[in-house]
């Protein structure tokens, strides 16, 4: 692994994250952990209780199949969307040059449904 490769997943791999002032740490006291896991029991308990399920996202594909025609229309108009906002220009795959391509990003189609029961698409 190069050594900006290695850099990078240093920096954002939270298992390999040691801080470069170990001394300087501030640590947190009996009283602030017992808080927090006062606070994440909470949560826990509220969610239990009230039944609050954070929404799920499906991939288009799993999402056109639970959706129907209703996520097709939802991704439809999310795509329709970018196209009117001038997020993409299209290009003839024959004039991109190979470093063009390298630099190339797949964009994803996800669909959920809402808490009204529609259907939102969003391009990531």
């Amino acid at each position: 692994m190069g050594k900006k490769v290695r850099f990078l997943d240093d920096q954002h791999n939270l298992v390999t994250q040691v801080s470069p002032n170990p001394e300087n740490d501030v640590m947190y006291s009996e009283k602030h952990a017992f808080l927090i896991a006062k606070l994440m029991l909470q949560i826990n308990e509220k969610i239990t209780t009230t039944g609050i399920c954070f929404a799920q996202q499906f991939m288009l594909h799993i999402g056109l199949k639970r959706f129907g025609s209703k996520g097709n229309d939802a991704a439809s108009k999310e795509l329709k969307q970018m196209h009117d906002r001038k997020c993409f220009i299209p290009r003839n795959i024959d004039e991109i040059t190979p470093s063009e391509r390298r630099k190339a990003m797949d964009a994803l189609m996800l669909l959920t449904e809402k808490k009204d029961g529609t259907i939102k698409g969003r391009m990531v």
